[in-house]
């Protein structure tokens, strides 16, 4: 039994270069172009420079797979510079070239028509040559044929008064007899035919004519196919005065109307783009311009779909991001439907250069786009309805310039786009690229058995290395196609036999799309080089309809050379400054008498940054929104709306496999941005919230702006996403690789999950983040009242404790969300169900999650969000919504994060040796939370106290690691083990059951004692799991279940004591590694990693009482005893203290527990006797004070 539903909106497309080839090297003003056939052949035409240093015409065929079949070189007879300009191919599969060619050096050029058969044997060159003088040029623009004997070619042909005028010729296809030509001058000046089309009736060429020596206009014309009569003529009209109208296209539809695309100069706003409709006969039907902001626009492609609407494709320009794309779409009749820009995310130039429509009617725009500093080919597909919905980038080999000049479609659909690449010698290369659109269909299936949601036929394979193809898993833009392209062949018959049909040709899928092989090593937050696992080796295949995937995921775990194999499950979202809205309607953040338990005193917290001149979130903290896409353009983030001014510092859009998230601010749905607003939104702006980390605008509005925020769109258009999404999400937010790679983040929330049972692939990446000292943090789920899911388990909060930070949802009263206490018919999830006690999950944290609570920022377009609650809509016309459930309590839970983290860095003061890791924020969080380091099934440690926990990492106090690595411990030999087999090292390429034929055995062993100095003293610590690496089993090696790797997979044997009250640390820690031989033809190797990676860490929190106070310490013989003590203390020796005496009683996290006052009016009042019997076992600080000195004494309660 089970349910489906839809799982992406729509199909997720893969937008993957199938190949690309590259051809003769030409100087980059020299074109190219292609077409195809409808046997799916690609054609190039551009040109080669020669030994000789002049171009020639180069022609190149391609398969489908992108096999060169055959390349020519045509040099004209002079061997002088000749060059390609269109290219068209007949039914035939014969060639045609047009450009032009030097025949006699006295002539210079002339126009040059080519003629090749389909094998690509030469069949005859045509030239025309009308002996201008003394300007004696002519050459070729555009080329077609009408598949019936004729081709038909116009460009420009030079007179004798050095003008040119439109050259229009036709050629027989057979023998390239010249069958007419015709002329076009209309002023005695300069006309340049640019493009020619054939509509089976008519023929029509566009390009620019002079009308004066200052202004240009556009000219259409039409002929008579059959022997060049000029039928019509149509001339543009702008309301310039001089200047240039200009012509980049031109296309014909079904009823025979001509549609032309260039630029007019118009008196005030520059060149426009300029579209115009005309009937057969060349009457304007309609004519539009398009003025962007006023500067330069131009039009570059035109075409017409099925329907009759009309595309331009051209450029504009924009004053504060340069040159954008731009994509116009008209009606029949010439109104305006939408206007779409794009913006490179390096905000320069950018320029579209042409079009194509497909079939289903969507649109492709390509252009050359800067994403650096250096241009690439950026090919974008749209939606009728202006979506954008994939999008590809082409970057040549040498990471210089890439331009490309034309595209294509086939009839399978392939997107060809040609273009030039820059050699480092200056010149630039042909290149031609071929795009598959591959799309993931998204149906989900709600099985009966308890396995949560997945994806129907899909399986997540996690290949060995040894049997992948890693130069196509090293090709980013290759990021989909048949199994046989990734896998080998041999392993793949496996798979075939074992599951009883074929898999060579099945659609497969990288998960890590921009990660390769060579992303080997990452530099973590606190510091660290760590050895990455292999985590680009996981694919996503499509398997047939009517097989069970759970049988088939399970079959293919019994291969060697597969290491996991696993469903495609989905995950679903969870839903004192000046600040407007921060008094009435951010209840949750402050103590207030309208809900006096249920807020976390962020103000608190806030005032203790202040007083220690610490940002509320340091801007050079990084937090990743793994959500929606955060609408950037919302006041709370930026000053101007644009993303580049924000304080959305990146991201990506993983539907859509682009960084470029301009388009955020386009969408409706705004979890991410609610998201996004609680934890960073502009603080003390004197407008709208107070995002919790969102800096001090009010005391500097350029420096003081909060934590970065990065926007991580996992999902997009709809509320579901899977696997395979988050976990490269969850692994590039968090690595910066050798090779670039990742966002490197130092936080990331996560206010989403998945039911029911776990999933390795995303477990694995979580643990692949936890490594690199991200901080995760993730909600509970909200299904603590549904009957059908009882406080079911979710992740990833419910992962491994030590990686993630796991959130619930507090109400009204502070205690768990339950139907009574806030408003919505549901109840945050919880820890252990009292009855059905397994599954498990430990939670760590509660905070605010009803709408009374919480108020934040949403979507400009989002109309939904204003109904849900009261606050108002008013200021700079942006939305401001409440927001519920343990999204918006993770939110705030990560919000403080990010508060601690800022705050506790080496950057911000000598005393913090060290960043903050995941144990670190989680334990001072737990400890300092309502339930007092008390652990309850309902309430996890209870509600987040911000104060608190940012008291706690905030000079006196500190948190110390302590990391002891391989070359400071002891290594002994434990000898050699022979002849054994084992079971688990799949993952090392050793297939089970192996003969080993050796492993050298190694302990390794630290003394970890340690005393603070300079006054600290400890009062907790907890190991750092995540600082951790390495470290095996001291058990026989040939045990089976020894190498099953745990969450962790590390080692380490703890025989140490952290002895609170003497402030020492004192004993060891032990671990074993192995020398493996397992005997040809397999190499040897490490395990678990080579002994230089081995580390072992904990960490301590430190109290320096002596920074606490600015009165000097004094050094008395002062002594409490006894201590440690059960109900009473005995303070000796305080005569040296002055008459008014101060006695104050902190616990370890700086609460004052008691205050006493008294006089000294005797001197021999030398002890005082203290009740302590009301007070919590825990270790005290007794503070003595009398104005001028102190002195500051530890004590236990017992």
């Amino acid at each position: 039994m089970f349910t489906p539903f839809l799982v992406f909106g729509q199909d997720q497309v893969y937008f993957s270069e199938t190949w690309n080839q590259d051809g003769g090297e030409s100087a980059l003003f020299y074109k190219n172009s292609s077409t195809t056939d409808d046997a799916g052949n690609v054609y190039m035409a551009g040109s080669a420079i020669n030994i000789n240093n002049n171009h020639d015409i180069i022609i190149q065929k391609f398969d489908p797979d992108g096999g060169l079949l055959w390349e020519e070189i045509f040099d004209g007879a002079a061997n002088m510079d000749d060059f390609a300009a269109d290219i068209f191919v007949d039914d035939n599969y014969d060639v045609f070239i047009t450009g032009s060619s030097v025949k006699l050096a006295a002539n210079d050029q002339d126009l040059v028509v080519l003629k090749y058969n389909s094998s690509g044997v030469f069949q005859w060159y045509s030239y025309y040559d009308n002996g201008g003088s003394p300007t004696p040029k002519d050459f070729g623009t555009s080329i077609t044929g009408d598949n019936n004997g004729s081709v038909y070619v116009t460009g420009g042909s030079f007179e004798a008064t050095s003008n040119s005028d439109f050259i229009t010729i036709s050629i027989a296809s057979n023998n390239g007899a010249q069958l007419w030509e015709t002329r076009y001058d209309f002023a005695a000046l300069q006309d340049v035919a640019a493009k020619i089309k054939y509509d089976g009736n008519n023929l029509f060429v566009s390009g620019g004519s002079q009308i004066n020596f200052n202004r240009w206009e556009l000219a259409t014309l039409t002929y008579n196919p059959l022997n060049g009569d000029q039928l019509y003529e149509r001339r543009s009209q702008g309301n310039a005065t001089q200047g240039i109208d200009e012509v980049y296209d031109l296309t014909v539809d079904n009823l025979g109307n001509v549609y032309i695309a260039g630029a007019v100069r118009n008196l005030n706003s520059g060149y426009d783009m300029s579209v115009y409709k005309l009937d057969p006969q060349l009457n304007i039907i309609w004519e539009n311009h398009h003025d962007g902001y006023g500067a330069d626009d131009r039009g570059k492609g035109v075409k017409v779909d099925d329907l009759g609407n009309v595309y331009v494709a051209g450029f504009v320009s924009n004053p504060n991001e340069g040159k954008n794309y731009s994509l116009l779409k008209y009606n029949s009749s010439g109104v305006l439907q939408w206007a779409r820009e794009f913006n490179g995310q390096a905000n320069l130039d950018d320029e579209a250069v042409q079009l194509v429509i497909a079939s289903n009617q969507d649109i492709f725009v390509t252009g050359t786009a800067r994403n650096n500093a250096n241009a690439d080919f950026q090919t974008l597909g749209y939606k009728p309805n202006g979506e954008l919905f994939t999008q590809a980038i082409f970057e040549g080999v040498n990471g210089l310039d890439d331009m490309p000049t034309g595209i294509a479609i086939d009839l399978a659909e392939n997107i060809v786009v040609v273009g030039k690449m820059r050699e480092a010698n200056g010149n630039y290369k042909d290149v031609t690229v071929k795009y598959s659109l591959i799309e993931r269909s998204g149906i989900a299936i709600t099985p009966s058995n308890g396995i949560g949601k997945y994806l129907n036929n899909n399986v997540i394979v996690k290949f060995d290395k040894s049997q992948l193809n890693i130069l196509n898993i090293d090709r980013k833009a290759f990021t989909a196609g048949r199994l046989d392209e990734f896998v080998d062949i041999n392993l793949i018959g496996q798979m075939s036999k074992l599951t009883g049909f074929n898999w060579n040709r099945l659609t497969t899928y990288k998960i890590h799309r921009n990660a390769t092989s060579a992303d080997s090593l990452s530099y973590t937050r606190l510091g660290d080089t760590i050895r990455l696992p292999e985590f680009w080796t996981s694919l996503i295949v499509e398997i047939p309809e009517g097989y069970d995937e759970l049988y088939i995921a399970d079959t293919l775990k019994s291969i060697f050379g597969i290491h996991n194999a696993q469903l495609e499950y989905i995950y679903h979202t969870n839903s004192v400054p000046n600040d407007d809205f921060y008094g009435n309607y951010q209840l949750g953040l402050y103590p207030n008498s309208i809900y006096p338990n249920a807020d976390i005193n962020v103000e608190g917290a806030w005032e203790i940054l202040d007083n220690n001149a610490t940002d509320i979130g340091s801007s050079d903290v990084k937090v990743g929104i793994h959500d929606h896409l955060i609408d950037y353009s919302h006041f709370e983030f930026g000053p101007t709306g644009t993303l580049q001014d924000s304080k959305i510092r990146g991201g990506k859009n993983y539907k859509l496999n682009t960084n470029n998230i301009v388009n955020a601010n386009t969408l409706t749905i705004s979890h991410g941005t609610q998201v996004a607003g609680i934890i960073g939104a502009n603080r003390n702006n004197d407008a709208g919230i107070a995002g919790i980390a969102g800096g001090d605008f009010a005391a500097d509005p350029l420096n003081r702006v909060g934590v970065q925020l990065y926007s991580l769109g996992i999902f997009y258009l709809n509320w579901n996403t899977p696997s395979s999404m988050v976990a490269e999400a969850m692994i590039e937010a968090s690595l910066n690789t050798n090779t670039g790679y990742g966002f490197g983040l130092d936080i990331s929330n996560h206010s989403y999950g998945k039911f029911e049972t776990g999933d390795k692939t995303v477990r694995d990446a979580l643990k692949i983040s936890w490594k690199n000292n991200t901080i995760n943090i993730a909600a509970r789920g909200n299904n603590g009242a549904d009957a059908n899911h009882q406080n079911i388990i979710e992740f990833p909060a419910c992962y491994y404790d030590p990686m993630v930070i796991n959130v619930m949802a507090s109400g009204n009263d502070g205690e768990i969300k339950d139907l009574s206490n806030g408003s919505g018919n549901w109840a945050s999830s919880y820890g252990v169900n009292g009855s059905i006690p397994s599954p498990s999950c430990k939670v760590d944290i509660m905070a605010p999650g009803t709408n009374s609570l919480v108020s934040t920022t949403s979507n400009s377009l989002d109309a939904s969000t204003q109904s849900t609650c009261n606050v108002p809509n008013s200021q700079n016309n942006s939305n401001y919504s409440c927001f519920d459930r343990t999204s918006a309590s993770t939110a705030m839970v990560t919000g403080v994060a990010a508060l601690m983290y800022s705050a506790h860095r080496p950057e911000t003061h000598w005393r913090y040796k060290n960043k903050l890791t995941v144990e670190d924020i989680e334990n001072i969080m737990q400890k300092t939370a309502s339930n007092q380091n008390t652990y309850s099934i309902n309430n996890g440690y209870g509600l987040l106290d911000a104060r608190e926990a940012v008291n706690q990492i905030t000079s006196p106090y500190t948190v110390r690691h302590r990391n002891f690595y391989s070359w400071e411990a002891n290594s002994t030999n434990m000898g050699v083990l022979n002849n054994f087999n084992v079971s688990k090292f799949g993952e090392y390429g050793i297939p089970e059951g192996t003969q080993f034929s050796s492993a050298n055995k190694f302990k390794m062993e630290w003394d970890v004692s340690y005393t603070p100095s300079n006054g600290n003293e400890i009062i907790d610590w907890w190991e750092s799991e995540s600082l951790q690496k390495g470290g095996a089993s001291n058990y026989n090696i040939a045990t089976s279940n020894v190498y099953n790797y745990e969450i962790n997979g590390d080692y380490f044997w703890e025989n140490y004591t952290v002895d609170i009250p003497n402030n020492t640390v004192s004993g060891t820690v032990t671990t074993f590694y192995y020398f493996m031989s397992p005997g040809a033809p397999y190499a040897d190797f490490w395990f678990p990693c080579p002994p230089n990676e081995i580390k072992y860490s904990y960490s301590l929190h430190l109290l320096n009482p002596t920074l606490s106070t600015s009165n000097q310490e004094f050094n008395s013989n002062i002594t409490i005893y006894p201590n440690p003590a059960e109900s009473s203390i005995t303070v000796t020796n305080i005569q040296d203290f002055g008459q008014k005496r101060t006695i104050q009683i902190f616990d370890a996290m700086g609460r004052e527990m008691r205050l006493i006052n008294f006089d000294n009016n005797t001197d021999s009042a030398k002890q005082l006797n203290i009740d302590i019997n009301s007070m919590s076992k825990g270790i005290y600080f007794l503070r003595l004070d009398d104005g001028s000195k102190h002195i500051i004494k530890k004590f236990i309660k017992e």
